[in-house]
């Protein structure tokens, strides 16, 4: 019975729709030509504008009299360049001085390169290290740069730090001598004197040394089970090679000698203070203030007249704190002293009940026999008889 309903329903919802199909639509109402219209409006536009500019350009050209091809590149610059990487002066050709900006700047950006590689790793590295405030100012410093604009920082960093710096003529002078100015940092760069030459090749040969005899003398020992002090012979070799060398350019060589050794005993004379006073010193930590002492003492050295004997106590002092700051951050405080400090050796003497002497003499570390005494008292009354002879002189 419902059969023929459902089949009249249908045919009618198929003539409406063959019937909306044959119905013309205005062209001004078709979706697609009103895009193609409005195409084609757009790009009429255009191009006039892109004519009208050109024109424009070459009627100011010609009657400034500019020929518009790369003639230009050959007249000259006239004008100078800070710092070029390649010989350049104002007389130089447009075309020259384009490629001396080119290579300037491929330099720029290869140094660039290779610092942010470095600092974007120690800066991952701290982000993930165990230490809680190394990590903090890691993350404080990766958020500040991730959510600020390149262009906005910047301003930042040019405007509130750089353009407050003073002209080059009123340039404020750093030990180095490191000069800042308006137009950025500049740094003095080493140059080798008359011994330069010499100092370096002693230098490297005291190394290849050294890495020969401790090579030799570690394996001697391994096989044999005799101490050979391979770490003293090394260190010695690095000493006294360069001296030795060095000293033929220019004086005595105990002088030499001297001065070249007082770039290590201060590192010496660190780490003895760090096993006797620095409950919280670490391998790591050392090693970072050793390696500061050493920059630090070479730069003391190069760049003021300080006397080599000072050395020892300028690298002591060094080392010592910076020991103890890198320590402290990377490996936190210690509640118990180091087994290899002073402390710790008595410590372990008075706990497992060794004998602190053995022939008369102390084995423990920290112990001072009475002969010492004798003999520092005789070291001082020795300096003060040289310091009277003298002054009686």
């Amino acid at each position: 019975m419902h059969a023929p309903g459902i089949i009249s329903i249908v045919s009618t919802e198929h003539l409406s729709e063959i019937t909306t199909e044959h119905q013309a639509i205005p062209f001004y109402r078709d979706e697609r030509v009103l895009r193609w219209a409005a195409q084609i409006i757009s790009a009429v536009v255009l191009i006039g504008l892109l004519v009208w500019v050109i024109v424009n350009f070459i009627q100011s050209a010609n009657a400034r009299g500019m020929a518009l091809n790369f003639r230009f590149l050959n007249n000259p610059a006239g004008f100078p360049i800070s710092d070029p990487v390649l010989p350049y002066d104002p007389s130089r050709t447009f075309g020259y001085a384009f490629l001396v900006g080119v290579v300037k700047t491929l330099l720029v950006s290869v140094v660039g390169i290779i610092f942010a590689t470095i600092l974007g790793t120690l800066i991952g590295l701290a982000r993930l290290s165990s230490n809680w405030l190394l990590s903090r100012i890691a993350l404080a410093y990766i958020e500040f740069h991730r959510n600020i604009p390149l262009l906005v920082l910047l301003f930042l960093w040019y405007f509130p730090v750089f353009a407050q710096f003073p002209a080059v003529e009123e340039s404020i002078t750093l030990p180095g001598p490191i000069y800042l100015n308006s137009r950025g940092i500049y740094l003095t760069w080493p140059r080798l004197g008359s011994g330069g030459v010499i100092w370096l090749v002693s230098i490297a040969i005291g190394i290849i040394l050294a890495v020969i005899a401790w090579k030799v003398l570690e394996k001697r020992q391994l096989s044999t089970g005799k101490a050979t002090y391979y770490a003293f012979v090394s260190l010695a070799l690095v000493i006294i090679v360069p001296a030795i060398m060095y000293s033929k350019s220019t004086g005595s060589i105990l002088e030499t000698l001297s001065q070249v050794g007082s770039y290590f005993v201060g590192a010496q004379l660190g780490m003895f203070a760090l096993g006797f006073f620095s409950k919280h010193a670490s391998e790591r930590g050392v090693l970072v203030g050793t390696l500061v002492g050493f920059l630090v003492v070479w730069y003391v050295a190069m760049n003021t007249d300080i006397a080599w004997p000072w050395y020892c106590l300028i690298g002591a002092v060094t080392n010592f704190t910076v020991s103890t700051i890198a320590s402290i951050v990377m490996d936190g405080f210690k509640s118990s002293w180091s087994p290899y400090s002073i402390r710790g050796q008595l410590d372990k003497f008075r706990n497992e009940g060794l004998e602190e002497k053995d022939g008369g003499w102390y084995v423990v570390p920290g112990k001072v026999d009475r002969l010492s005494y004798v003999l520092l008292a005789f070291f001082f009354v020795m300096l003060g008889s040289l310091w009277l002879f003298d002054y009686l002189i």
